[in-house]
């Protein structure tokens, strides 16, 4: 997931389960939209990690292709179009990070 595939109307699923729409190129710069509130994208890696707060991350991204979908974050209607892999991963001794299944991350852990 990046930054690049944003446009406006999209939806973003956050880790703590917010929803907020996209909004780009406003006066008051590129910003994630809901009735409680909103967010800067410029506080957003590329990666779609918030620089404060992994609670923040965007897990998913939904797009719609009907106007009345405008009206509400609810994702009635959206595709999921991008989806955070959130297996577990473990570094190498070479220093290469490479992603496990749960189930080998939970017995490499009992194992220790």
């Amino acid at each position: 997931m990046r930054k690049s595939q944003l446009r406006t109307g999209m939806v973003v699923k956050l880790k703590n389960g917010g929803l907020y729409r996209v909004l780009l190129d406003t006066p008051a710069g590129d910003l994630f939209v809901n009735g409680d509130g909103h967010m800067e994208l410029h506080n957003f890696n590329d990666d779609l990690c918030n620089q404060n707060s992994s609670t923040f991350n965007i897990m998913e991204i939904h797009s719609g292709d009907h106007a009345y979908q405008f009206r509400s974050t609810r994702l009635v209607g959206y595709d999921c179009i991008a989806k955070r892999d959130t297996r577990p991963s473990i570094t190498l001794a070479n220093g290469k990070k490479i992603q496990i299944s749960q189930e080998s991350y939970d017995n490499i852990v009992h194992s220790i």
